[in-house]
């Protein structure tokens, strides 16, 4: 069911599909061979993959092996459950990804086995990484969602356990109802972990949750955010969007205690909607090292499954308008704050409501098809984007 959402401050609303080409082939992979069964395992469908197919996993086909690649792909669970990926680090690493291009993993739960890397490893890709209804579990110390040199990635509705449960550095990134945890201590070098940790990022999170490891002995617990060189926007509905540092849990030595932010960061930028919650332990700031900002930011809804309804609330600003159309790559705008994700060669206006007025729009959706929606604000000279909601037609 696709759910409601809070986006950063807005006034023109965008929303375009995105661009996931049309598969060459669907390749069966099923580990019981049952019929329509092209591969047993995931590495030898791969292989076998080129550039725009999609690979099925059964669900219910025992567990796979994970992949490297730099193809182009969509790999996806079947509608009966989650595909379990399960073997040693790295269990997925997506690399190298041309421009232009997207790769795709959704209904996957990950469980990684061993400690030499991250669960999932995303990195130097140009092209688009999306993660649909990705559960990430790794409980042998590196983070479970690791991500570098990349233009644009994008996290829906996916839970990520590791130390931390999410690392990204040098990339652009949108997350919408995603949890992230961080590893509680283990020992005295294996210390708690944050729950998500950000470094010279741009990314924009939407009813995202974030939670730091619990103490050992006496270690402080995590925190919920680390944010480095980093611009953060953090919109969501109450109890929906939070960021929480760890707690002493059995493993803290009885009489300790500690003082740990929910965010804590350094030369870094957060716009923070009110309605985030934020967790601390022992009387801390909720934010240290990072400069907020705090406002009222409007929202909108997604409704149904065969039709899109969108309803944006403008606030303050000056126009609003609801535009269809195909994804680019992020784009930085002189003088705008935030990325464009719109390609205005093939986009086309709605509808249009003026002078700040709530607007109210139905778009049909072709079957299948993955899109994203982005809000601007136009608040005098400022134009503001907010990240992209992801969601998916259903069948």
């Amino acid at each position: 069911m696709l759910t409601r959402s809070r986006v950063a401050s807005v006034g023109t609303s965008f929303l375009f599909l995105t661009g996931l080409a049309a598969a060459q082939s669907v390749i069966v992979v099923d580990g019981l061979n049952r019929p329509g069964t092209h591969f047993l395992d995931l590495p030898a469908a791969e292989a076998a993959a080129v550039n725009g197919d999609t690979i099925l996993l059964r669900a219910d086909g025992g567990g796979y092996h994970g992949v490297a690649t730099s193809k182009a792909l969509t790999i996806t669970g079947g509608t009966g459950g989650y595909a379990t990926i399960i073997g040693p680090a790295p269990c997925f690493t997506i690399s190298g990804l041309a421009a232009g291009t997207d790769f795709v993993l959704q209904n996957v739960e990950v469980l990684s086995t061993g400690a030499a890397g991250p669960a999932i490893s995303v990195q130097a890709c140009l092209g688009r990484v999306h993660f649909v209804h990705v559960d990430v579990y790794n409980y042998s110390g590196p983070p479970g969602l690791d991500i570098s040199l990349c233009s644009a990635v994008t996290v829906r509705d996916g839970t990520f356990l590791g130390r931390p449960g999410l690392r990204a550095q040098n990339t652009t990134l949108a997350a919408s109802g995603a949890r992230f945890y961080g590893q509680s201590g283990a020992s005295a070098t294996i210390l708690p972990s944050a729950g998500a940790r950000l470094v010279d990022c741009t990314a924009w999170f939407g009813d995202v949750q974030a939670f730091g490891g619990n103490a050992w002995h006496t270690d402080a617990p995590g925190s919920g955010l680390e944010l480095t060189n980093t611009t953060l926007s953090m919109t969501g509905r109450s109890n929906a969007s939070r960021a929480m540092s760890g707690h002493l849990g059995t493993q803290a030595t009885p009489g300790f205690t500690a003082i740990v932010p929910a965010i804590v960061g350094q030369n870094s930028l957060l716009r923070l909607d009110p309605e985030v919650t934020l967790g601390t332990l022992g009387g801390a700031a909720p934010i240290v090292g990072v400069t907020a900002t705090t406002a009222t930011i409007p929202s909108f809804s997604l409704y149904g499954v065969w039709n899109l309804f969108t309803m944006t609330d403008p606030g303050t600003s000056t126009a609003v308008m609801t535009v269809v159309g195909f994804p680019a790559n992020p784009l930085s705008l002189p003088g705008v704050e935030g990325r464009l994700w719109l390609d205005p060669a093939g986009m086309f206006a709605v509808a249009g409501v003026l002078g700040g007025y709530t607007g109210f729009n139905e778009t049909m959706l072709p079957l299948g098809f993955t899109f994203t929606i982005q809000f601007a604000a136009l608040q005098g000279a400022t134009l503001e984007l907010s990240p992209p909601a992801i969601a998916r037609r259903r069948e």
